[in-house]
């Protein structure tokens, strides 16, 4: 089950006013409380972010108040990538670490523990965490207390021993119902914080019924799962924050394990389906993760093996394109793929999916080692390490076979080759003959001289014109422009096409396009007969220069016109003329 890590930082500290383009000058007509309220309106605009913090921070530093020096480094810990936030959050445990404050420099391991969370770093997430914790048992503050055990809950019921996890969840929840709960949350906040605190309340039993099922999922008691998945449900339905939508899945999501656990997979299905939406609205990495991959493997255990790969290879691309936390239930969806492709017996699969169990390994490792040593006896990379060893052989194996053959085909195609070469050479020195001996003969169009106005249908006078049009488009070389299309050569000549296309058709006995290929053909030939540096240009630029916009397109044309290609035509010139 998703770590509710992420989505319970934001629970503890905004407030939103009015967005606006900022300038120095006006930043410095707002006070302290309206700097702190306009930060965490822009806070997604980094730019603007960090100028608001920068300002805020500057004017703690005149007035040399310490307080307000860490919550300028508190602002801007949240503007950068996890490594330069660190370093603020450091800033602030150096600047507050002799002080007794309510927030500082507790916020500044919280902080850093939310920041080595989200690069992976899950030992030192954890440990700054629980000096979290003791500085929020110190202050009796109890936001700080609720984060700090948020996470190490959520830890220790997926990496460590399940009864203590359940043990501080039960904790949690009694911090959340004692009498005086709302009024130590306000207490704990600084002055000027304006969210509700009742909907922070709510906010926080729903995170906290959360926690619940994730450690009864994760001990396997699933009837007390249910139990508060149905809590959770009414919950999530009688809150009405403003962020309510962040909510609204976390039952579906719930109950979509639950059923997988249980093997309701008719209702896994039907739950999925609905899910899918919402996730993808909110591109959701995580939940869509598991919920393809709790279809797929629901799938498979169905024998339905062509539906279960589908799911299970969606879930695997999102792992490849987005940073999905690695957990120990994840690791499933990979084992199953492994296996599939053993089965089919796929080397190159299997490698793949060896490998990323061996990396998703590498990270059990640590994190067991930290929190229950005795869990990385259930980690099987020797194992897998000797089958990828065994698959490279074999492929080794098969490479050397496939050299040898392949060597004995080259043998054979080079020697076929050879002879044909040999015949297709003599056809186009026959046809070069040929050429030569007609290169000096300038072609002329042959006109039909027939009946021709009569079979055309055309006035004499349309005729004239388009012909006349024609010779100052040949003589002008006009046809060298690219992508000429019939349309456009009426339109040009201020005919139309129909008639166009009669004309060349009847008097010049082609077609358009034939027409074309043909003048472009013949004035490349002429050019390159006549000018040696023109043959020093590769085909494509001669092709680009004769109105083609590829070299494949002018090859084709040249052979069909002079049944060799260009390439070779240079050559021989080349020969000639040397």
């Amino acid at each position: 089950m998703k770590n509710t890590l992420t989505k319970f930082f934001c629970i503890i500290s905004f407030i939103s006013v009015s967005a606006q383009d900022l300038s120095q000058e006006y930043l410095d007509t707002l006070g302290d409380e309206e700097l702190l309220a306009l930060f965490n309106d822009v806070v997604n605009d980094s730019l603007k972010a960090e100028l608001v913090a920068r300002t805020y921070l500057a004017e703690a530093r005149e007035q040399k108040d310490t307080i307000k020096m860490a919550r300028g480094y508190d602002r801007l810990a949240r503007v950068y990538n996890s490594k330069k936030n660190i370093s603020y959050a450091d800033s602030i445990i150096d600047l507050t670490i002799n002080l007794r404050h309510k927030t500082y420099p507790a916020t500044g391991y919280m902080i850093k523990g939310y920041e080595f969370h989200s690069i992976g770093d899950l030992v030192n997430s954890t440990k700054n965490f629980h000096i979290l914790y003791d500085y929020a048992i110190l202050n009796d503050n109890i936001p700080h207390q609720l984060y700090a055990l948020n996470f190490l809950i959520s830890s220790k019921s997926q990496w460590g021993d399940g009864l203590d996890a359940l043990k501080l969840q039960k904790n949690r929840h009694k911090l959340i119902q004692r009498e005086d709960f709302i009024q130590k949350l306000t207490e704990s906040s600084r002055k000027g914080y304006s969210k509700n605190v009742e909907d922070l309340a709510k906010e926080i039993e729903i995170v906290s019924i959360y926690g619940f099922i994730n450690c009864y999922v994760n001990l396997r008691e699933y009837k007390r799962a249910k139990e508060y998945i149905d809590l959770l449900t009414i919950k999530v339905q009688a809150y009405q924050g403003f962020d309510k939508e962040k909510y609204v899945q976390w039952p579906a999501e719930c109950q979509l394990e639950l059923s997988f656990h249980l093997k309701n997979f008719n209702d896994l299905e039907i739950i999925s389906k609905k899910l899918l939406a919402h996730q993808l609205k909110l591109k959701d990495a995580s939940g869509l993760f598991d919920n393809f991959g709790f279809r797929g493997l629901a799938n498979f255990e169905q024998n339905k093996v062509k539906k279960g790969i589908f799911f299970l290879l969606k879930a695997d691309s999102i792992y490849e394109n987005d940073l999905v936390r690695i957990l120990p239930y994840r690791r499933r969806v990979f084992e199953e793929l492994l296996a599939y492709y053993q089965y089919n017996s796929n080397d190159s699969k299997q490698i793949e999916y060896l490998n990323k169990l061996i990396s998703i390994d590498s990270v059990l490792k640590i994190n067991y080692q930290y929190f229950e040593p005795e869990n990385i006896k259930r980690i099987e990379t020797p194992q897998l390490l000797y089958q990828k060893e065994v698959i490279i052989s074999r492929l080794k194996s098969k490479n050397r076979w496939f050299k040898t053959v392949n060597w004995l085909i080259g043998i054979f195609f080079m020697g076929s080759l050879t002879l044909a070469f040999y015949y297709f050479n003599r056809q186009r020195v026959f046809k070069k003959r040929f050429k030569v001996l007609q290169r000096n003969k300038k072609d002329e169009v042959q006109i039909n001289n027939g009946n021709s106005f009569d079979k055309l249908g055309i006035s004499s006078k349309v005729v004239e014109h388009i012909m006349s049009n024609l010779d100052l488009f040949e003589d002008q070389k006009q046809y060298l422009e690219k992508d000429m299309s019939l349309q456009d050569l009426a339109k040009k000549f201020h005919t139309n096409s129909n008639y166009l296309s009669r004309v060349i058709n009847l008097k010049m006995e082609k077609n358009f396009s034939q027409y074309i290929h043909d003048l472009r053909i013949e004035y490349s030939m002429n050019e390159l007969l006549s000018n040696s540096r023109f043959r020093n240009y590769t085909i494509k630029a001669i092709a680009e220069d004769c109105g083609y916009t590829n070299a494949e397109s002018y090859s084709r044309a040249f052979y069909k016109k002079n049944g060799i290609y260009p390439s070779y035509y240079i050559k021989k010139l080349n020969q000639t003329t040397n």
